[in-house]
């Protein structure tokens, strides 16, 4: 269905019946497989996904769109409900056909945890984490996962949440005490810049690695290339505001760079003609007046006082320009709000979704369900799937 919001994408799941393949047809003796907690719409999954040897076998998610999402790119079995509500995990996973699980992954919420009472993660080692009455009731979700981590009985752990985490120093701690409870040798946690591991972005997500395989884990070293906002998107097509065509004509460029070619890397037939998700919201015609009289790396003070809508000293970055050959600032899920903290370098609108997809690292193949604002938020969510694969790499090794 159109509108003047766009379209809302429906995706098929990428496997049909995910019992039968899991049951007759995955190879269980040559994969790692992996079970992603709080999957979204899955760039964790992806990069996990895209190592060789590692495959995600199935992915829990709240949110039936974000989860469509996954179920669409990554061939997996899904479960989609709110952890709290799930009696067994392993009951839940068996009727999707998945036999076992090696890692278990995912990024609980972790607001309130600085009103922790003492010891009440501790606790969660001793029992089946429902009664710790004296948590914060935001911190439920995070119960819910340390709950699934003693019922699977996986043989690694991967947690991955904000840099602010570090910032409770006394909630890590007693996190990484409750793992080594449960038998697990505890690395990290562990802050990573994702322009260090080929995403053209400036941002940083914390992980925390807990096996019960090897002490040995060493974590992904830093590449060299550094991509920008002009390797990440330079090679789209020029659009307008409000467009809304979920198929825009591509035209390879002659040189195609080693991020693009990354991006573009998959498509066959039609799909390799056309960019998908190149959507973008409508502007008003000041709002566009101002896009098209910015400089790049403009703020919204650097806007004529004449042509200011909100006040500068509160709304300073209001608007902001986006930098071509800087990697971009944090795309966060406020985008699925408005944009203006992302106008396009040089065309007079805000990035449309397969923008902030690129700049995110997720392939062109990569679509997104829902409407164009679910699909911002969706991207905006998302761990960096180049990040989750440059980790990936290093936690496949404990395996050898």
């Amino acid at each position: 269905m159109s509108s003047a919001r766009g379209s809302r994408v429906l995706l098929p799941p990428a496997l049909a019946d995910p019992f039968d393949y899991f049951d007759h047809v995955f190879d269980w003796e040559s994969n790692v497989a992996v079970v992603d907690m709080f999957a979204g719409a899955g760039g964790l999954s992806l990069g996990l996904d895209s190592v060789p040897g590692m495959r995600v076998v199935a992915a829990f998610e709240s949110d039936p769109v974000a989860a469509e999402t996954h179920a669409a790119n990554i061939a997996s079995g899904s479960v989609i409900a709110d952890v709290r509500q799930v009696v067994s995990f392993a009951a839940a996973l068996k009727e999707v056909g998945v036999r076992r699980v090696d890692i278990l992954t995912g990024g609980p919420p972790c607001q309130g945890f600085s009103r922790l009472g003492k010891g009440a993660l501790r606790k969660l080692a001793l029992s089946d984490g429902r009664g710790c009455d004296t948590m914060d009731e935001r911190n439920l979700l995070f119960r819910e996962f340390v709950r699934a981590v003693r019922e699977l009985e996986p043989l690694v752990v991967l947690i991955e949440n904000v840099p602010e985490m570090v910032g409770s120093p006394d909630v890590v701690a007693e996190l990484v005490e409750v793992l080594e409870q449960l038998g697990y040798g505890v690395d990290g946690p562990k802050v990573l810049a994702a322009t260090d591991h080929g995403v053209p972005q400036i941002r940083k997500r914390l992980f925390i690695i807990a096996s019960a395989l090897s002490s040995d884990f060493q974590w992904p070293l830093p590449c060299r290339k550094r991509p920008t906002l002009r390797d990440a998107i330079g090679d789209l097509p020029a659009i307008s505001s409000a467009s809304y065509d979920e198929e825009t004509p591509y035209t390879r460029p002659d040189h195609l760079g080693r991020y693009v070619q990354m991006m573009r890397a998959g498509l066959r037939g039609g799909l390799a003609r056309v960019v998908t998700d190149h959507v973008t919201r409508a502007h008003r015609p000041e709002d566009i007046e101002v896009f098209a009289a910015m400089e790049e790396g403009d703020r919204y003070n650097a806007v004529p006082p004449e042509r200011r809508r909100y006040r500068s000293d509160i709304f300073d970055d209001k608007y902001h320009r986006m930098v071509w050959d800087r990697p971009s600032w944090t795309v966060t899920a406020h985008l699925s709000k408005d944009g203006y903290k992302y106008i396009h370098p040089s065309q007079p609108r805000t990035i449309s979704v397969r923008e902030a997809a690129r700049i995110q690292s997720f392939p062109d193949r990569f679509r997104f369900a829902g409407s164009r604002t679910r699909r911002f938020a969706q991207v905006g969510n998302a761990v960096p799937p180049l990040l989750a694969y440059a980790v990936g790499r290093s936690l496949v090794r404990l395996f050898d």
